[in-house]
């Protein structure tokens, strides 16, 4: 969503006021027909913090299941978010906690908070289970290991323009790939905590660190 209001999300998109009406009929449509899991974000600017209550009201009463809010990564990174804008948007998350609150308790999720922390971080590891687990697809047809890194060459995996998805996910040229990627040659990464369990997980030696569950 990334707005408030049809102002601001014209502003953002550069598209006229009337398509905010649009996105959220098309919301509440998809929660009426029982798409599962079905939610929303939006991404902290210096320009928009000041709607995320309200863009967190309207997508609740369009029917979403959560209104996910994350940070807006940069060349200036953590720098971007000034103190004093930290906690402004801060208050905005907790009035929109409060004013979605209801059957769904956790119906915001605060991913901003941690996003902000992870931008002083460069992986010190390069193996990423992330990219595995999702496929970034552009407007311009071409896979992306991530959202932090689509439509530059460092995220590049793969071009929709002259195959099928399938043909793009058997692919011998893309699975190496994803396996030679080295993520210490990320600047940050979002998913750091995500990356951590996935190393865990894929451990040839996972056992011998549980001994009490052989």
């Amino acid at each position: 969503m990334d707005a408030g209001n049809a102002k601001d999300y014209a502003a953002i998109r550069d598209i006229k006021e009337s398509k905010w009406g649009h996105m959220l009929d098309n919301l509440e449509s998809l929660a009426k027909a029982g798409v599962p899991n079905l939610g929303t974000s939006f991404i902290v600017t210096r320009e928009n913090y000041r709607g995320i209550e309200t863009a967190a009201v309207a997508a609740f009463n369009a029917g979403a299941r959560y209104f996910r809010v994350g940070a807006f990564y940069n060349p200036a990174m953590q720098d971007y978010y000034t103190p004093g804008l930290l906690a402004l948007v801060t208050e905005q998350i907790e009035m929109a906690k409060i004013a979605t609150s209801g059957p769904s308790e956790d119906f915001v999720l605060d991913q901003f908070t941690k996003r902000v922390e992870y931008m002083a971080r460069t992986p010190d590891h390069s193996f990423c289970g992330y990219q595995y687990l999702n496929a970034y697809i552009g407007g311009d047809l071409k896979v992306y290991r991530c959202c932090e890194y689509a439509y530059n060459d460092h995220g590049f995996v793969g071009d929709l323009n002259n195959q099928t998805f399938r043909e793009f996910m058997y692919s011998f040229e893309v699975d190496q790939k994803y396996i030679c990627f080295d993520a210490t040659k990320c600047t940050t990464c979002p998913f750091h905590t995500k990356n951590e369990l996935l190393e865990f997980m894929t451990r040839d030696n996972i056992d011998s660190l549980h001994p009490e569950f052989p």
